[in-house]
Formats: structure tokens, C-alpha cells, sequence
């Protein structure tokens, strides 16, 4: 399929641009300045550094993230009076609750209409501090 040629007839690299259409593409124009064929070398700058010796105290800082909030009472340290607790918890139902509620009424079975009433999934639960009364958050599933 391809012709037999010897090893030393055959180039050992592609032509270049120029050598293959013979002159330059349009648009295209010789720098003025030629490139140097060593990159200069550049010194890196060091960082600058304050000189002045200042005496400051370190200082501590100590984040302490409450347990995520659930359906159930959560042991954390109330944000407000820095005291170890249990959460209390009041549930509540949500207002999409009364939207699947009137859509079952209205759509099929009024008996079915009050499960989600019932369901853990239509209930949010509010945590409160029991000690200093200081709403810690909602759960919402």
C-alpha cells in the first residue's frame, strides 16, 4: 500500500511553516525584538517582615458548636447562659400540613385528610433553653 523507501531517505522531521508554503501567513510580522534563547533568571523577592518586636499576649479563642437540633431533646450548652442543658421541645405543625391536608379533602378521601396531622414529617420542633427561657432553634425534617 505504501511505497518501499530506505530509512535514510525518509526526513527525520516535518517541514517547517515556511519551508512548506514558502513565505509568511498573512498578518504575521518578524518581532523587533529578538527573544533571548535563555530565559533571565529571576530572584525571588523576599517577604517583608515587621521589625518591630511588639509584646502582645496570645489569645485563646475557644468555638464550641452546638449538636445539630433533632425531633428529640438535644444535650448542648445554652449560647445565652453558658449553662449545660437538656433542650425542651414544643411541636408544631407546618403549613404545608394544612396544604396537603385541603388537597386530600378537596381531591380524594375526607377521612385521609388528617393524616398529616399525624405525620413526624409535617411537624416542626422548637428547642428552648430550660433554664433561661432562650429559643435555641427549629428542626425542621
Amino acid at each position: 500500500m505504501y511505497p518501499n523507501m530506505n530509512k535514510s531517505e525518509m526526513p527525520s522531521a516535518p517541514p517547517t511553516y515556511l519551508e512548506s508554503v514558502g513565505s509568511a501567513p498573512i498578518g504575521f510580522t518578524t518581532p523587533m525584538y529578538p527573544s533571548p534563547s535563555v530565559p533571565p533568571m529571576y530572584q525571588p523577592v523576599p517577604p517583608s517582615y515587621p521589625t518591630s518586636n511588639t509584646n502582645q499576649p496570645n489569645q485563646v479563642v475557644i468555638v464550641q458548636q452546638n449538636p445539630p437540633l433533632a425531633r428529640t431533646p438535644v444535650q448542648m450548652i445554652c449560647p445565652a447562659c453558658k449553662s449545660q442543658i437538656i433542650s425542651t421541645i414544643q411541636e408544631d405543625t407546618t403549613p404545608s400540613a394544612y396544604l396537603c391536608c385541603a388537597l386530600t379533602y378537596f381531591t380524594s378521601c375526607c377521612l385521609c385528610s388528617c393524616l398529616p396531622f399525624c405525620m413526624d414529617a409535617f411537624k416542626m420542633v422548637h428547642h428552648t433553653c430550660p433554664q433561661c427561657k432562650t429559643f435555641l432553634g427549629t428542626y425542621k425534617p
